[in-house]
C-alpha cells in the first residue's frame, strides 16, 4: 500500500490539474462512442 502513497505524491499538482481539465473532453469523447471502448 506504500506503493500506491508513494506514487500518488510523485506526481505534481499540475499533473493532477491536467488530468482534471481534461475530464469534460473525455466525457465527450465516450458519449460520441456510445461507451464503447476507444484509444
Amino acid at each position: 500500500q506504500k506503493w500506491v502513497s508513494d506514487g500518488i505524491a510523485s506526481k505534481d499538482r499540475s499533473f493532477y490539474r491536467r488530468g482534471i481539465a481534461m475530464l469534460p473532453e473525455r466525457w465527450e469523447r465516450v458519449a460520441a462512442n456510445d461507451g464503447k471502448y476507444f484509444d
